[in-house]
């Protein structure tokens, strides 16, 4: 049960929105987190669901993520497994 918990939460690490464009553009945390402004820990925070962007982060992963970042990232979020 355990496994298949921590299995499904993975899952859904990995459809996070940005570290995907991260993966798909070749872009490093710390480059990510210089073209947004913020640090490479709050990057991980994001892309781990631990933490969520500020309203101000929000614009600024539109840079990135496009127009409908709040959008794909609240899709993103509605998916998380419960644990």
């Amino acid at each position: 049960m355990a496994v298949d918990v921590l299995s499904r939460h993975r899952e859904w690490v990995d459809k996070n929105p940005l570290k995907r464009w991260r993966g798909d553009a070749g872009a490093s945390a710390m480059e990510t987190a210089g073209l947004l402004g913020v640090s490479a820990h709050a990057i991980y925070g994001w892309e781990s669901g631990a933490t969520r962007p500020s309203e101000e982060s929000m614009d600024a992963l539109a840079k990135v993520l496009g127009p409908d970042a709040r959008s794909i990232w609240s899709a993103w979020e509605e998916e998380k497994p419960t644990l």
